[in-house]
């Protein structure tokens, strides 16, 4: 990672966050980002030990046991103006935190 590029690369993330909160996703936006949680979801269940943890986990948080399930029929049902609105509801991208590791610019 280049020192000198990290506040590049800060106003790019900015750029694309502020973009998904005037603009709904494309259609293949959408369905590439649908496609990839749910593709995520059995490598959450990979081994026994993270099934037992995750199990732990929705029972701790009071989640129902299928909770994959239910997230992946979410995931599936999810519109662009549903994007849209979460971004403007929950993300600030000016007022983000940065962590950089590594040597200061020069």
């Amino acid at each position: 990672c280049d020192p000198d590029k990290v506040a590049q690369a800060r106003a790019l993330v900015v750029r694309d966050l502020r973009q998904m909160q005037e603009q709904p996703v494309t259609p293949t936006e959408l369905t590439r980002a649908k496609a990839l949680l749910i593709r995520s979801i059995p490598l959450g269940e990979s081994s026994t030990g993270s099934i037992a943890a995750r199990l732990l986990y929705y029972a701790q948080m009071g989640l129902p046991l299928d909770e994959p399930t239910r997230a992946a029929r979410h995931y599936l049902a999810l519109t662009a103006p549903e994007v849209q609105a979460a971004f403007k509801a929950w993300l600030r991208p000016g007022h983000l935190a940065a962590v950089v590791k590594g040597p200061a610019p020069k």
